[in-house]
């Protein structure tokens, strides 16, 4: 605005000087040679005051205002600038706060064995121990200290125990003497020398017989039979008795034997089964 009264000013002068011009251009022109030339020359020259003092006042005032236009839109995001210069490095900042304690790891494999020691001196002797008594094989009755038993073919000694004690190896037995296991079979002896020859043996019997016989073994009961010797042949050498196989679970063969006069076999039996009978075999061998 100070720019445009400022052109306006120096507008004023030009005109002021344009008249002072005319005037003296006019001023050889016959019709105006009445009018003096320096009254044309002051009217000019008060012209050019007057515009120059309206000027300046035209820039004394302030300039008004024009109201605030419209926003308008926003424009697009410039590009993206260069990364600065890294920093100074900072201070440290404050210790934090202590962290909860972490699981426990895993356990780790055990080391190699280090190597053996050197042998210690020799200790004090201990004191004289209690009399050794041997009891023989264990048995529920009252030991003292220092008795020393049997106990599946090992030895066990009684060393502050007294009264009625467990069987070993419990309370108060300690073992004395461990029982060996049976050595490797060892190679086969040499034939020894001829024996002496045995007395002669009783005369036999000229004939014998044989007697045979069954029976029925009632299940859930005892059965007792017998079977004799014929009159020629009277006397009972031997005898026996059989039963199937698939019996053997229930039958209990209770006596097998010669009778009490010696004449003939007598077989008892026992079924302990609940619903089928076994069918028994007997037999005596009888001589004269």
């Amino acid at each position: 605005m100070q720019e445009r009264f400022g052109h306006r000013l120096r507008l004023g002068t030009l005109i002021a000087a344009l008249a002072l011009m005319g005037l003296v251009a006019t001023s050889a022109t016959p019709a105006l040679s009445a009018v003096s030339p320096l009254k044309l020359a002051k009217k000019a020259l008060a012209l050019a005051k007057k515009a120059d003092k309206k000027a300046t006042q035209a820039l004394a005032r302030p300039a008004p205002t024009a109201p605030a236009g419209v926003p308008g839109p926003k424009g697009d995001a410039g590009a993206a600038g260069s990364a600065g210069a890294t920093g100074l490095r900072g201070n440290p900042g404050p210790d934090g706060p202590q962290g909860l304690p972490g699981a426990t790891g895993a356990t780790g494999a055990i080391g190699a064995t280090g190597p053996i020691g050197a042998t210690g001196g020799q200790g004090p002797a201990g004191p004289t121990g209690p009399a050794l008594r041997f009891r023989g094989e264990w048995e529920d009755t009252e030991y003292e200290i220092g008795d020393v038993v049997k106990w599946e073919g090992s030895a066990w000694i009684n060393p502050d125990g007294r009264g009625r004690t467990n069987e070993p190896p419990g309370s108060p037995w300690q073992l004395m003497v461990q029982k060996g296991d049976p050595g490797a079979q060892g190679p086969e002896g040499l034939q020894g020398p001829q024996g002496v020859p045995g007395a002669p043996g009783a005369n036999g019997f000229g004939s014998t017989f044989v007697g045979q016989d069954t029976f029925q073994a009632a299940p859930a009961a005892v059965t007792v039979r017998s079977i004799p010797c014929p009159a020629s042949l009277p006397k009972a050498v031997g005898g026996g008795f059989s039963f199937p196989e698939q019996a053997a679970s229930v039958a209990t063969v209770l006596e097998s034997r010669p009778l009490i006069n010696g004449t003939g076999w007598v077989v008892g039996m026992r079924n302990g089964g609940n619903s089928l009978a076994i069918t028994v075999g007997m037999y005596v061998v009888c001589a004269g």
